[in-house]
């Protein structure tokens, strides 16, 4: 199919929902249109993707080495790699990967695409790479750590014995995403590894192929008539940009989407009442925390980085605006996956705060900006704050911007507190660990590391040690026990306070069932649905 014909083909597909009703009730049955903002998509290149829409696409246009499934989102199962060894020195593991496999193209499965693909993020570099480095494959040396055995076997050498349970579950990731080498390379321009090509297409062997995309209006997936396991029950998948909530409820409710993905929570709790709609509700590793610029010389008193503690009024929160879409949680990692801890040592205390503040010579109050996204729920996040602040004379500000800017403040230390979030790449404590506890003594404008304690301008050399050696420990209860203390001494010491837990509150109609979101922000499936 042309590019022009493909285009034409997600119009009209992407206008049906529109103009359905005029004709039937609801959707085609087997289509599942989807309202929700994929306004930020810009590619579905999964070596290249950076944020939450594009990664969900993804998923279910590539098959993975390993996958979440729903019964148990803690331990990854084999996916296009079906079975392994590890080495007695614990740096090589060799890989077998699953016969009679095709990708879309009707091109099989091997060793070489693996192996391909892998070296192709750490080559790339973004987001999917730097998790793969993690694990110590890089860019310098991929050449060498990923060798092709046979066409069904791969071997992967690491420069240290990490545990082997971390080294799963990063390849559970979308940075495992295989793709079709002979397609890719057919499509290579000047040497960038098929990236224009992928940016709007897809080469993989997944459930779905990707059949048009209209920036800022629909993608639209069809289904892999070739995928290896059971065919998915639903052909098409239409993703209706949407950006406002209100017009996604009004679109479920008249029928015209079978789900809407960003709706709030006092829109989800009347639409709830709907007998005709369903609510369903997915714990998510993503958080939400405040930072402490640790180069204001007030925020860096440890006085009132407590006092802050005893500022938040978490529960209110929790049970009037973020009501079913977020749940208090203390430690950078969330619950409900291996080694969260689910202490909560932060209480909301105004007295507590007032002596914490006199104690570090500020009982006159303080005069402090706050970086606020606009989208919600940051701005009601924001206000909740400025009114339990007041109540010890600390005066806070709301500076109010999209998310690039307020990001942007942050990474150049342009603030004084600021509202942020954070989504789970891999369902290991690694990830998080590496970026809320790991940094550097160099907190300038070239340091090699700017993870987010470099944001807030803090570095603690013996907890970040200890989280670097943690992912070296092969027994699990050991490293659990290091991890612990890890997280206490994060509760206790960094200027990060974390807060919330994300709850993803799906809305669909009725006769929706089978959609599964996992812990991680790109293990979501659209696989097993049915309508």
């Amino acid at each position: 199919m042309s590019v022009m014909r493909s285009v034409l083909f997600g119009a009209l597909l992407g206008s049906f929902a529109i103009v359905a009703p005029l004709a039937q009730a609801g959707t085609p049955s087997d289509t599942l249109v989807v309202a929700r903002n994929i306004g930020s998509i810009k590619s579905f290149d999964p070596a290249a993707f950076s944020e939450y829409a594009g990664a969900e696409i993804i998923a279910s246009l590539y098959d993975r080495l390993f996958e979440i499934e729903p019964s148990d989102p803690k331990t990854p199962a084999p996916r296009l790699a079906d079975r392994w060894e590890v080495s007695a020195d614990g740096l090589t593991y060799r890989f077998h990967m699953r016969q009679g496999v095709t990708f879309s193209s009707g091109n099989p499965v091997t060793a070489n695409d693996a192996v391909y693909s892998l070296k192709r993020i750490a080559i790339i570099g973004q987001v999917p790479g730097q998790l793969l480095s993690q694990i110590g494959v890089t860019k310098a040396n991929c050449a060498e750590a990923l060798q092709v055995v046979s066409d069904q076997e791969f071997t992967m050498t690491l420069p240290k014995p990490y545990s082997p349970d971390l080294v799963i579950k990063v390849l559970s990731a979308g940075l495992s995403s295989v793709v079709d080498s002979k397609v890719v390379k057919e499509h290579e321009k000047d040497g960038d590894l098929g990236q224009a090509y992928l940016a709007t297409h897809s080469a993989g062997a997944g459930p779905y192929v990707l059949r048009a995309w209209l920036p800022s209006q629909s993608v639209t997936l069809q289904r892999n008539d070739k995928f290896w396991r059971p065919a998915p029950k639903i052909k098409r998948i239409v993703f209706r940009h949407t950006a406002e909530p209100s017009s996604q409820r009004i679109l479920l409710e008249k029928g015209d989407v079978d789900m809407a993905r960003d709706l709030p929570a006092d829109q989800v709790a009347e639409m709830a009442k709907n007998p005709d709609l369903r609510v369903d509700s997915f714990s998510r590793a993503a958080l939400n925390y405040l930072a402490l610029n640790q180069k204001n010389k007030e925020l860096a008193k440890p006085q009132i980085r407590e006092a802050i503690t005893h500022l938040i009024d978490f529960d209110g929160m929790e049970s009037t605006f973020l009501k079913g879409q977020r749940k208090v949680q203390q430690s950078f990692w969330p619950s409900g996956l291996d080694f969260a801890i689910d202490t909560r040592p932060y209480t909301f205390d105004i007295e507590a705060a007032k002596k914490l503040l006199a104690e570090a010579g500020d009982s006159n109050g303080l005069d402090l900006k706050l970086t606020v996204m606009n989208s919600f729920p940051y701005p009601q996040i924001a206000q909740s704050l400025q009114s339990t602040f007041a109540k010890v004379n600390v005066r806070l500000t709301l500076e109010t911007s999209d998310f690039l800017t307020a990001m942007n403040r942050f990474r150049a230390h342009e603030f004084d507190l600021v509202l942020a979030d954070w989504g789970t790449s891999y369902p290991d404590i690694n990830v998080n660990a590496n970026w809320f506890v790991i940094g550097s003594g160099d907190l300038g404008p070239d340091a090699s590391i700017k993870t987010i304690p470099w944001r807030t301008g803090y570095y603690n050399a013996e907890v970040s040690k200890m989280a670097a050696d943690a992912a070296l420990i092969a027994d699990k209860d050991k490293r659990a026990a290091a991890y612990k203390t890890i997280q206490e001494r994060f509760q206790q010491e960094y200027p990060m306070i974390i807060m919330f837990q994300y709850v993803d509150q799906v809305v669909q109609r009725a006769n929706v069932k089978g959609f599964f979101i996992g812990p991680t922000f790109d293990a979501i499936s659209y696989e097993g649905v049915t309508k």
